[in-house]
């Protein structure tokens, strides 16, 4: 299994790239994190981004994490993952009001930057009429993901009580134990299936 090379002392960070695959890798520290990315064989094949979206950053006691999963039936999926996944790791890491309303305030007003942002993304040059409608369309429904976040903080010597704020956790398709990195491998390649028939974001914490 690759260990990551970015990691810098107690400082790591991934960020995926929706453009190519990431093979199962870890970190350890006071956190330990394996993750991998994978696009579903036909979004591989035709060359397009994948719609998923996972990020993590560690620095001494604090993690902070990102999953996101752009629904592909809205305009640009990828993009609606890939915005919303960078923007919450943000803002994991610098706020200070960790309220539901705190939170709500925040989500409502990343909107204006999102649509401006996405109004940006036209249709493809060259595509057909009809198809450009039915994008045209779509462009003006906008853009979709769902999400899971959150930020951990372990417990030193100067703060004796830990803490752990998530958000979107009843949209987790979990995996209730822990799997040996070979057979997490597997799913990924998924050769049963000739490939992924959906995109993949790994992402598992352990920490004690």
């Amino acid at each position: 299994m690759k260990i990551n090379s970015a990691a810098t002392g107690d400082m790591f960070t991934f960020i995926s790239s929706q453009a190519q695959e990431q093979p199962l890798a870890s970190h350890s520290g006071r956190v330990l994190c394996r993750y991998a990315y994978g696009r579903a064989m036909e979004t591989l094949l035709q060359g397009e981004n994948g719609q998923d979206f996972v990020g993590v950053q560690t620095y001494g006691d604090v993690c902070n994490f990102v999953l996101c999963d752009g629904v592909s039936m809205s305009y640009q999926g990828d993009f609606a993952a890939r915005f919303l996944g960078n923007t919450l790791l943000d803002w994991l890491d610098h706020t200070r009001d960790w309220s539901s309303a705190g939170f709500t305030e925040f989500m409502t007003s990343i909107t204006e930057s999102a649509s401006a942002q996405l109004r940006r993304l036209a249709p493809p040059g060259g595509v057909p009429s009809l198809l450009r409608e039915v994008l045209e369309d779509k462009q003006r429904m906008g853009s979709q993901s769902m999400y899971i976040c959150g930020r951990i903080e372990l417990p030193i010597s100067r703060k004796k009580q830990g803490r752990l704020w998530t958000d979107g956790l009843a949209d987790l398709d979990p995996i209730h134990q822990v799997l040996p990195d070979e057979l997490i491998q597997i799913l990924l390649d998924a050769p049963h299936t000739e490939g992924l028939q959906d995109d993949a974001a790994f992402l598992e914490l352990q920490w004690s």
